[in-house]
């Protein structure tokens, strides 16, 4: 999965690329998500679910390394509505899960100290349909804070789905932009820097290079928020991707695949030079590392 992640109906202000929110949360309560969704809290609870056995291709291809085979959405020339589709997803997938919430909370802790004279400035690399872009600006109204993003992407059709679903929001810059060449932006340029469900899609030494120019990049701190790889992760996607057309089916379970463990995570930063602490989500499969260089 792509980064782009939002945390409620009311956090993202409509879906990423098209729709209300409204429309969109009758269009997408079938009988089978409700199901589905209900499950996998009762697996992030830990409590039984079942007295059936987890089904076998849930979990029997979880690697003890990351693969490096790329998602279908990696394609520059995925179909605008299939590339859509994925983001319905992924936006559903993170209102369940609270996929803004490692961020907010970061800035949440924070804003007590920030400076009054000047917005607070924030970068966010791979940003997809812009999800968590909107959840972060409808949070910093709700508080009173004038908080400013840069959402960049390289992709075009990531580009054109931010841009559309951005509309209305002034605080909010969507522009065009590769995370793997971040020379553009200078020393401690931004307040924060953050990256969600993104360097997953990438090899190990660029994940590094990317967590470096993140480090340089930002004055307060970085934020790494991303999937954990786990057989519990694995199952909880295998439930929510049971009704999910066969290319989302694929791309969602190749995404556990190609997370990262907690030790993984802490080596990645480690080697980026960054001074950071792995935070655990409260969810079942997702993490965040914070620091700073």
């Amino acid at each position: 999965m792509r980064a782009g992640h939002g945390t409620s109906v009311g956090d993202a202000g409509g879906f990423p690329g098209g729709g209300d929110c409204a429309a969109l949360a009758a269009a997408t309560q079938s009988e089978n998500e409700a199901n589905a969704r209900d499950t996998v809290g009762r697996v992030a609870e830990g409590t039984v679910i079942s007295s059936s056995p987890v089904p076998e291709d849930a979990t029997r291809i979880l690697p003890a390394s990351r693969p490096t085979e790329p998602e279908l959405m990696d394609a520059d020339d995925i179909a605008l509505d299939e590339l859509e589709r994925s983001f319905r997803f992924i936006y559903r997938v993170n209102r369940w899960f609270g996929g803004a919430a490692a961020l907010r909370r970061v800035l949440a802790d924070d804003a007590p100290r920030w400076p009054r004279d000047r917005p607070i400035r924030w970068l966010d690399l791979g940003t997809g349909a812009a999800d968590i872009p909107l959840a972060i600006d409808a949070w910093a109204a709700r508080a009173g804070h004038d908080v400013r993003c840069v959402a960049l992407d390289r992709h075009p059709g990531c580009l054109a789905l931010a841009r559309k679903a951005v509309r209305g929001h002034p605080r909010i810059e969507v522009v065009s932009g590769d995370a793997l060449d971040l020379s553009g932006f200078g020393d401690r340029s931004f307040d924060y820097v953050h990256a969600g469900m993104f360097l997953h899609h990438l090899h190990e030494p660029s994940i590094i290079s990317v967590l470096q120019a993140m480090g340089r990049i930002a004055s307060r701190a970085v934020v790494w928020n991303d999937l954990s790889r786990s057989a519990w992760a694995a199952f909880a996607v295998w439930l929510v991707t049971v009704p999910e057309p066969a290319g989302v089916k694929f791309d969602a379970r190749l995404s556990v695949r190609k997370g990262f463990t907690a030790a993984e995570a802490l080596a990645l930063a480690e080697r980026a030079r960054l001074r950071a602490t792995l935070r655990p989500h409260a969810f079942v499969g997702r993490f965040a590392v914070v620091g700073a260089a």
